[in-house]
């Protein structure tokens, strides 16, 4: 892939990021207990599955107003998925290395998100193949 192609939301840092976070909180949220699989469980992975849900759709938009429109929907859902990783940890689901660890890939995450969304506020284009895929 080069630097400068994106053709695909696949081609973004931020939806490949998003999309490992999201295996991740599968992962550890598998080992919550039973009686949260329609709870605490089922809500923490939806946050996590919203996230590059939300970007792979503001980037089909084709319009960088949109497409903003998405990427702060996806920071919305990340910050959910952060305020329910901290729940599971209090209510003893989560270990603390497992939190720390996601806190910090979703704290890295919304910075990118962040970084983006200024990038296609500054381009008044919807040309987003001027936007490197190695920044976002």
């Amino acid at each position: 892939m080069k630097p400068n192609s994106i053709k695909t939301y696949k081609d973004l840092i931020v939806w490949q990021e998003a999309m490992a976070l999201a295996e991740k909180v599968h992962d550890v949220t598998s080992k919550y207990p039973n009686h949260e699989l329609y709870g605490l469980t089922a809500h923490t992975r939806k946050s996590a599955i919203s996230g590059p849900s939300n970007i792979a759709e503001g980037f089909a938009r084709h319009s960088n107003l949109d497409f903003i429109r998405f990427l702060r929907i996806s920071q919305g859902s990340i910050n959910e998925l952060l305020t329910q990783l901290e729940l599971g940890f209090r209510f003893k689901y989560l270990s603390e290395p497992d939190l720390r660890q996601l806190e910090s890939d979703g704290e890295r995450l919304l910075k990118k998100l962040s970084s983006l969304i200024g990038k296609l506020n500054v381009s008044n284009t919807a040309n987003r193949e001027k936007i490197s895929c190695e920044e976002v």
